[in-house]
């Protein structure tokens, strides 16, 4: 089989004006890049500007490293949240069913406490004492 020849990129000329002292600073870069030119490294660097601005802000200053361990981070916390929402799930369906089948209470009051409950959680974002609907579930029923 016959190797092909890799294909050239046809590019076109353009002309780019920059200050003199960036000139000097890109061609003492070139080195440490790793590139031939300035063409070169002013290709690289348009194109790492571009992915930069393709990426979603809160990504930008962040390197693909730590993107990748913020990424994962993230993933892991979600998931750990998802399953303890599983398990607190359960939990509380496993009281319900236990509360109505051992409970001398009417479907309609057990609904009338599943809606009250269900108010204090909204009206407090689920920041509550349990303490304090307990106690003043008791005074309302005195």
């Amino acid at each position: 089989s016959m190797k092909t020849e890799p294909k050239t990129e046809v590019m076109k000329d353009h002309s780019v004006r920059f200050p003199e002292e960036l000139w000097k600073e890109i061609g003492t870069m070139l080195p440490s890049a790793d590139l031939k030119n300035n063409n070169e490294f002013i290709r690289e660097a348009v194109k790492f500007y571009i992915e930069w601005l393709k990426k979603p802000e809160e990504f930008r200053f962040v390197s693909a490293e730590l993107e990748s361990i913020l990424r994962a981070t993230v993933r892991d916390s979600e998931e750990r949240i998802t399953r303890m929402i599983y398990k607190l799930s359960v939990a509380v369906a496993f009281l319900s069913i236990v509360t109505g089948d051992t409970s001398n209470y009417s479907s309609e009051y057990l609904t009338a406490f599943y809606d009250e409950a269900e108010e204090v959680v909204r009206k407090t974002n689920g920041n509550f004492s349990a303490r304090k609907v307990v106690k003043h579930a008791s005074e309302r029923r005195d």
